[in-house]
């Protein structure tokens, strides 16, 4: 929506006297008299007559300021919307990613790793610790897999 009073290049609480004296500036300048075959100048010339006539009448001012304020708040609520929208995508998408990990960590949790024994040593204590270190290196190496899978699809956004 066209800004009138910018158009007019007075303020919104501009009186009828600066309204009429920067019209007949304007329009003397972008007559279309004065201005052969510019037609830039008779389309201004003619926005100028349009938002003098809606300027000068009171009635059709109010009109015009409650219609340029509700565009105004319909942009900015399409604004609001849209930001709101990117947030709960961005959300969405921590959330899947950490559905992912979450799923990951379990499934490493869930596997037994069970390696052969060759025999069975005097000191069994010392083979439980060795297996446990195995899981872990197990564990530990599924998550940096799982880490790097997520920083490529990263990268590839």
């Amino acid at each position: 929506m066209i800004d009138y009073y910018k158009l007019l290049g007075v303020t919104r609480n501009a009186s009828i006297t600066d309204l009429k004296k920067s019209y007949h500036q304007l329009a003397k300048k972008y007559h279309p008299d004065l201005n052969h075959g510019n037609a830039s100048a008779e389309n201004y010339f003619k926005e100028i007559n349009v938002a003098y006539d809606t300027l000068s009448d009171a009635n059709k001012r109010t009109l015009y300021d409650i219609k340029y304020q509700n565009a105004i708040n319909n942009q900015a609520r399409k604004k609001w919307e849209a930001a709101l929208d990117a947030a709960k995508e961005a959300d969405r998408k921590i959330r899947e990613s950490q559905n992912r990990t979450s799923a990951t960590m379990s499934a490493a949790n869930k596997i037994k790793w069970d390696y052969p024994k060759e025999e069975e040593s005097e000191e069994e204590s010392e083979g439980e610790s060795e297996n446990s270190i195995w899981n872990n290196l197990a564990t530990y190496l599924i998550l940096i897999w799982f880490i790097m899978v997520m920083f490529q699809e990263i990268i590839k956004k």
